[in-house]
């Protein structure tokens, strides 16, 4: 079963783009329908079939899970073209836009909550950027 308050979609996330240094990342699975054994779309919807023909039927439930915001976070702050920056917190990633000359991390919550020790230095890139 899916995680649909995001917690585990961050997590993989940070853990894919730190391991796997990707160019860009994709969600597979934005829609789905609204029932027990799933969990993994942003978005919940009973949507009916009409194969693709105009139909007075309507979608009778909608529903936002809370990863679709979670998911929102990360599609704000790492934007395309900006540059993945390697730091040693394991819960979070940082990227670093060349044009803008701004940084960005974001951090998904530990287990146990502690604080994150982030220590800001000078640094060379050489990464690939984030599409």
């Amino acid at each position: 079963m899916g995680d649909a308050s995001g917690y585990t979609m961050a997590q993989e996330i940070i853990r894919d783009a730190k391991e796997l240094q990707p160019n860009a990342w994709v969600y597979w699975q934005p829609v789905e329908p609204d029932v027990p054994e799933y969990g993994w779309g942003l978005i919940n919807a009973n949507y009916i079939d009409t194969r693709d023909q105009m139909s007075a039927e309507k979608t009778p439930l909608v529903r936002v899970n809370r990863k679709f915001y979670v998911y929102g976070q990360f599609t704000r702050y790492l934007r395309p073209g900006y540059q993945l920056i390697g730091i040693d917190e394991p819960n979070s990633i940082a990227a670093y836009d060349r044009g803008s000359h701004s940084s960005s991390s974001l951090r998904s919550p530990a287990m146990p909550p502690r604080r994150p020790n982030w220590i800001c230095q000078a640094f060379l890139l050489s990464a690939t950027p984030f599409n």
